[in-house]
Order: structure tokens, then sequence, then C-alpha cells
């Protein structure tokens, strides 16, 4: 069978790439994006992407404003999965019963159902992607050209079928690490634990790492990570490309310069375990009981999706009036914010193997050249702060002490009439190694890299 070319755009011959993304435009979040900018800005390389993604993908936000970043004739292809629709396994996990004695039977139902779905769906739900996904893959590559095959994750579950087919099938594959297998094992809400599952994560990501051609990770601790778990592993076809910030995203935002009469504090993205604003919450408590009369002068607005373990601490009565959780927005919205923030907040919680994480939001935080209140662990989101010219003020997580005290420094700054964040006002200039449009052009050269093997 004779394989046909896909479109390349304006006549133009491009080497053909095929991105697997569970995740793609409408879908929302940070994650997300790294596709999606790299699918807009590879044709100024020689590259032209077609898409294979999920019909009915289980996801808690959708943006139809990513969907401008795509070019218009790309192929998308999709493929269903048998997962339930994210709003049925939030109904599921809920408890929506009022009679106390049904409520109880019917959670203890519900939590067996759920653990032993998680025990048995491995490395995640989205296995239930792998049928029609892989049938969709392989005809794909038998009826199309493609040069390459570049798969993203998470979800993990979905490198394991592409890789063993384009294996099969003689094409080259690049395996995307946004996030850490494990550490995401470790932390990730509903995940599930035990040594069993350790195991299949194990086996998993070693079949992923030692069977691509090429392994792209966001960060340089991640690349460090998959070396020191998997030594035989070539360390040669290791890449890492981290995320960063689109300039084009920012050409018609607005900035204010309305006079200061109160702080403004903005965080961006999900708040789960790994990015906690507990001890922040915690630190703007002690503030407040020690200084009531700071309390009209310090918002935060939380932009993005809060787990229920974390609504708790945020939505306190000592704090109400104070902290507006505003959900998730879209990201023109949310870049107009931060633009707009006095304080942009950055936390990782202290755990083991937070260190080498890079929330992807840091990237466009810098862009905006305002001040970065980074609670961090001293690490790899620390070290590309530091070599920044951006101004940002650096405590431990769990230093609430100091946190609170740098809080009532900035209300200090304010009543006194000083930059607030205790800078200068000057123009930043973004770091340009930072640039999607750059980034993409490094995930090129891996493409020929492989393409030419």
């Amino acid at each position: 069978m004779k394989k046909k070319r896909c479109k390349g755009g304006k006549g133009k011959v491009y080497k053909q790439v095929l991105f697997v993304a569970y995740s793609f435009p409408p879908v929302g979040g940070a994650g997300v994006q790294r596709p999606a900018k790299f699918v807009k800005y590879l044709r100024h390389f020689g590259w032209n992407p077609s898409v294979l993604t999920c019909a009915n993908p289980s996801v808690p936000v959708v943006d139809e404003e990513l969907l401008s970043d795509i070019p218009e004739d790309i192929d998308i292809f999709k493929a269903k999965t048998f997962e339930p629709s994210y709003a049925k396994k939030t109904a599921f996990s809920g408890k929506e019963t009022a009679n106390i004695l049904k409520e109880s039977i019917l959670s203890r139902i519900k939590k067996v159902v759920k653990d032993f779905g998680k025990a048995i769906l491995l490395p995640d739900i989205q296995v239930l992607w792998w049928p029609c996904l892989s049938v969709r893959l392989f005809r794909l590559l038998r009826t199309t050209n493609f040069d390459c095959v570049f798969v993203t994750a998470p979800p993990y579950s979905s490198m394991m079928p592409v890789v063993f087919i384009c294996n099969l099938m003689k094409i080259p594959v690049v395996s995307d690490f946004r996030d850490e297998w494990i550490f995401n094992r470790q932390h990730i809400e509903n995940s599930s634990q035990g040594r069993f599952t350790q195991f299949v994560d194990r086996v998993s990501e070693k079949y992923v790492v030692s069977r691509s051609n090429a392994i792209v990770t966001a960060t340089n601790f991640y690349v460090q990570g998959l070396r020191e778990r998997h030594p035989h592993v070539d360390s040669g076809k290791m890449y890492t490309i981290t995320n960063g910030y689109d300039e084009e995203d920012f050409q018609n935002v607005t900035r204010s310069d309305k006079e200061k009469k109160l702080i403004n504090i903005v965080y961006s993205g999900t708040v789960w375990s790994a990015t906690s604003l507990k001890c922040f919450v915690a630190a703007l408590k002690m503030l407040f009981d020690d200084r009531p009369d700071y309390k009209p002068l310090v918002n935060v607005h939380v932009f993005g999706r809060v787990v229920p373990e974390e609504k708790n601490y945020l939505t306190s009565k000592d704090i109400l009036g104070n902290i507006f959780l505003r959900g998730y927005c879209s990201h023109d919205v949310i870049l107009q914010e931060i633009c707009n923030a006095d304080i942009l907040l950055l936390t990782l919680s202290a755990y083991d193997g937070a260190e080498r994480i890079i929330p992807a939001k840091t990237f466009e935080y810098m862009a905006t050249g305002n001040h970065i209140l980074a609670l961090v662990p001293s690490g790899e989101t620390q070290c590309v702060l530091l070599d920044s010219d951006v101004p940002c003020t650096f405590f431990r997580p769990d230093d609430i002490d100091l946190i609170k005290n740098y809080l009532c420094t900035l209300v200090d700054n304010l009543q006194a009439g000083r930059a607030i964040g205790g800078n200068k006002q000057r123009t930043i200039m973004p770091p340009i190694q930072y640039s999607r449009k750059l980034l993409t052009g490094k995930l090129a050269t891996v493409f020929n890299d492989v393409k030419s093997l």
C-alpha cells in the first residue's frame, strides 16, 4: 500500500510528525499548552505536525481560546476512550444521598468499586483509551508517511501502546515527559498506591525509556532521575526542553496604571498537594491576627482548579474577603491578571522530589516582569529564577514566620508609597531561552536527529 503525505501548508514540502496527546485544545490547563505551542511553531523549522488526540477526554477544564494557537489546516485525528466523563467520575466520588444510612452503605460501595478500579487500571485510568488509540494509530501509520511520532504524557499509559506500535512498524518515536512519572504517582489526587503499583510504574517507565528513540523532559532534574533509575539506557538520547512563554500571547495584554490602594497577590494554576497554599494562608492569618488593620489592604486571587482536599483552609472565615477563588479562567484572562498583579505567588510543597519540578506558569510569570514570591524548596525552580533578571523573593515553603514578615513589609511599603515588591520600577526583558518558538526549534532538532538514525 502506498502511503500518503499529510498536508504541508502553502504547498511547501515538510517532514511529517504525528503528535499523540490525550489532552489537546480545547482541553484546558497548563500542560496542554506545551504540545499546542509545539504544533503552532513547528512549521517554522521544517516539520509539519498532525495530531492524534482523545475524542472524549475525561478532563476537569475546557478552554476554547487555546484553539486559536492551532493552524486551521493541521490534521487532527481523534480516538475515543471508554472512560466515564469527568462529571460522572466526580459524581461517583461525591456524597449526594440525604439518608444517613443509605449514604453510608452507598459510600462504602463506591469506595470498594473505586479502589478496585484504581488497582486494575494501571498505570492510570487512561488505559481505557488504549483500544481505540491503538487501532487509530496503527491505521494512520499504515496509510500515512510520517517521519516520526511524538507522544506526550501525562497520562503515562498513552506512551506504551504508541512506543510498541512505532517499534513494530519501525517508525522513530520521541517520548515527552511533561511531569515526572514517579513523583506524580506519589502525590497526584486519586492515585493508586502500593508495591504492585510501584512495580508497574517501574516496568512501564523502563519500557518506554528503553524503547523510545529519544526522550524529552521538562527539566534537567527529570533527566537525572531517569538516568539514575535506568542506567542501562543511553543518556545521549535524553534531552531537556523546558516549558516557556509565547511572546504573541502578551501582545494584546494591557497593563493598569491605576494608583495602588491595596496589594493584589495572584496565584495561577491548579492547587493540589504539590502546590499547596496552606503555609502561605497560615502566614496570612498570622499577619491579620497581629495587625487586623492590614486585613483590608491585601487581596489574594487564585485562578485555577482547587482540588477538594485543599479547599477547606482557603474558605476559612478567618480570611473571608481576602482570598478569592476565581476558578479556571481562559488563558488570555489569566495573562491579563498576572500582568496586572503586584505580587505573583509561586508555590511548591517541601516534598521529596519537588525540587525537580518547574511549574509551567513560572515562565509566564517571568515574562511579565512582575515581582515573584517563590515559596519553593532549593532546586530547579529556584535555579531558573535566580538565573533570570526577574525580581524574586524566596522562602522555604514552611517558613511561615518569615513569609508573614514579608507580607507585613509589603503592606508597609504600600502605606509608605514605596514600590510594593521592594524593587524600583524597571523594564524586564523576558529570558529569550524560554521563548516557545525557540524551544520548538530545539524539538525540531531532536526530530531531525531521530529521523537520521
